[in-house]
């Protein structure tokens, strides 16, 4: 067996958190309800995403990194260990991305950390966090689901019923498309910070966190801007046909379900809460809602916690030929 450096061990953990970072911005598709309604041009949109993730990363990143850093993780991990996580939840977020499948970047990360504990033991688990990071992951759908649903009646009701002349309704969703863009830039900004954390909450122990931001959100970025755009336009185009105020009402659950879940300095998944938002939506307008591409998205994550665990294993079991 070769021992390799503990340098060379920690920059190659600092590499696979910047392949999750590379992952998750790569799997973002927060922008998907604007570019959907055909306000925001795909470009200006992955610019203006890249911006505010690096914003959330330096605000609020610290938040939701010390929740999975520190309330999972009892104890320091060797770097061995850390690699295992870091290069499994990467690996699988950059397939999932390659495949245009929206996953949860939270999911695969406890995936990973428990496949580990499948070899190493489950010592190093607090229990009671993954438990509250799973009730996180599974109430915030519903809450998106509800609150898209409860918004867009009320517009409904409102608003939009009492709009009559196309020129009237062109004027509305120019104010709606205008509203979106701020909620979107509210929880692009929040997600930022929750998705960010996922992937350096293993380094907490090893490196610097105001370092471990920084290079997360350069990693983000990269990923956003190489691949992000085939994950923002399935999940734009093919859930639910949106307009500016249909978009508007999904963007506001999500955005507030993000933040405040962020602030609280809870894991939750971004792309989970997103989805719930634009079905609730089809079904508040009464459309038809593409089930396929919703069974292909729940059945991709259904598919991430097991696939994070077996690389975790994979990756760990080879290392220990080195």
């Amino acid at each position: 067996m070769i021992i390799l450096p503990i340098f060379l061990l920690l920059i190659l953990s600092i590499c696979g958190a910047s392949t999750i970072s590379f992952g998750i911005g790569s799997n973002d598709e927060t922008f998907a309800p604007a570019v959907g309604s055909g306000y925001i041009k795909l470009k200006f949109a992955l610019v203006l995403a890249c911006v505010l993730n690096i914003a959330g990363i330096l605000v609020l990143g610290d938040r939701v990194a010390e929740t999975l850093g520190q309330g999972i993780i009892t104890k320091p991990l060797t770097m061995i260990e850390i690699i295992s996580i870091v290069f499994a939840v990467g690996a699988w977020l950059t397939i999932a991305s390659y495949f245009k499948s929206p996953i949860s970047t939270t999911q695969a990360m406890i995936g990973s950390i428990i496949g580990l504990g499948v070899i190493i033991g489950f010592s190093y688990i607090n229990w009671n966090a993954i438990v509250l990071v799973f009730l996180g992951l599974a109430i915030s759908p519903v809450l998106g689901f509800v609150i898209a649903y409860l918004t867009y009646t009320a517009l409904q009701r409102g608003v939009l019923s009492k709009v009559k002349g196309l020129n009237d309704v062109e004027k509305r969703e120019r104010l709606f498309a205008q509203m979106l863009l701020v909620a979107v830039m509210i929880t692009q900004f929040s997600r930022g910070a929750n998705d960010i954390a996922n992937a350096i909450a293993p380094l907490i122990h090893a490196v610097e966190l105001t370092v471990l931001l920084i290079i997360g959100g350069i990693g983000a970025t990269i990923g956003l801007l190489i691949l992000g755009r085939r994950v923002l336009l399935e999940l734009g185009t093919s859930v639910v046909k949106l307009t500016p105020s249909s978009a508007f009402a999904a963007q506001v659950a999500t955005a507030l379900v993000m933040f405040l879940g962020t602030w609280f300095g809870l894991p939750l998944s971004g792309t989970a809460v997103l989805v719930a938002a634009l079905v609730g939506v089809g079904y508040a307008k009464k459309i038809k809602v593409n089930t396929r591409t919703v069974k292909g998205i729940a059945f991709a994550w259904g598919v991430t916690f097991p696939a994070s665990a077996l690389f975790s294993i994979a990756i760990y079991s080879g290392l220990q030929f080195f």
